[in-house]
């Protein structure tokens, strides 16, 4: 029905409500994560600072290790347009998580209060990996 009406109407909107349902819908599979992200793109072509699009695409390239760097880039971008959105900090925190960069991640991650499972576990995750950090460093130290 999105599709449909973004057809109709050539509604920025409408295309990502589309994207969206489409990928969450799919087996988010190498074909549907390159579908998601040719739908970004696109997307990016209509509206290139719409700060939504940019966490979405950029949290997609990051969770599904697409493209780390440019997915922390979109995000970064998407900050500077509207600072301090929790979901946006925890996007960007996942990215430096997923570079092993566990001290500015955990740095990030502790300015976002939302109660979500996936918030959660990426917390989790982060104070996990600067623990084990700090561990590896004290160890090398002796």
């Amino acid at each position: 029905t999105a599709y449909k009406l973004y057809k109709l109407t050539k509604v920025p909107k409408l295309f990502f409500l589309y994207s969206v349902y489409k990928f969450n819908s799919s087996k988010k599979d190498k074909k549907a994560i390159e579908n998601v992200i040719a739908n970004m793109e696109n997307l990016l072509k209509m509206k290139p600072d719409n700060p939504i699009y940019l966490n979405y695409f950029g949290y997609i390239l990051i969770k599904y290790d697409v493209d780390y760097k440019r997915g922390i880039e979109l995000v970064k971008k998407a900050l500077k347009i509207s600072p301090n959105v929790p979901e946006y900090l925890d996007s960007l925190a996942w990215g430096y998580y997923k570079i092993g960069e566990c001290k500015k991640a955990e740095t990030i991650i502790n300015k976002v209060d939302i109660k979500e499972k996936e918030v959660e576990y990426h917390k989790k995750m982060i104070r996990r990996c600067n623990n084990d950090f700090r561990k590896d460093n004290q160890k090398n130290r002796k």
